[in-house]
C-alpha cells in the first residue's frame, strides 16, 4: 500500500510576561508511505486487516510569524524557509472495512505511529513522537 500524503503542522507560542509576544510556526510536508497489509478475516460485507510500514516525508516549507507587543505597538516578523532533511516514521494499524458495493467501502483504522528524531523543526512530533490516531473514509478497490 502506498500513496502521497500532505501534512500540515501548526504550533502556537505565547508569552504573557512583561513584554508580551506570540508566534505561530506552520510546517508543510509531503510524504510517501509504504505499508504491508495482511487480511485477518473476510466475509461478503466486512474485511478485518492489519497494516504496518514506514513513511518518509520531505518538509517543503516552514513559516514562522512572531508578534511582539510593546505598549500599544505590535511588531510582526515573518520568516519563511526550506526544511532540511527528511522525517522518517514507522506505523502499525488494525482496521475494518464495511463494503457498500463490490469495490466501494467505508473503513475505520485505529493507528499508532512513531516519528524518529531527524533534526526537524519543533512540532508535536518532536515533543511527543508517538502518535495514536484514527483514520476513516471511503475506500475504492481496483
Amino acid at each position: 500500500e502506498s500513496g502521497l500524503v500532505y501534512t500540515y503542522l501548526s504550533t502556537n507560542f505565547d508569552n504573557n510576561g512583561v513584554q508580551q509576544n506570540n508566534a505561530r510556526l506552520h510546517l508543510h510536508y509531503i510524504g510517501i508511505p509504504l505499508n504491508l497489509v495482511g487480511l485477518v478475516w473476510r466475509n461478503s460485507k466486512w474485511d478485518i486487516y492489519f497494516s504496518g510500514g514506514t513513511m518518509v516525508e520531505k518538509g517543503i516549507r516552514s513559516v514562522y510569524i512572531q508578534n511582539q507587543i510593546y505598549e500599544n505597538q505590535t511588531i510582526t516578523t515573518t520568516a519563511s524557509t526550506n526544511i532540511d532533511g527528511f522525517q522518517w516514521s514507522v506505523n502499525g494499524a488494525i482496521g475494518t472495512t464495511y463494503k457498500l458495493q463490490r469495490n466501494i467501502g467505508i473503513f475505520f483504522e485505529p493507528k499508532i505511529s512513531y516519528f524518529f528524531d531527524n533534526n526537524q523543526p519543533i512540532s508535536a512530533r518532536t515533543d511527543q513522537p508517538t502518535v495514536i490516531g484514527l483514520t476513516a473514509g471511503l475506500r475504492f478497490q481496483f
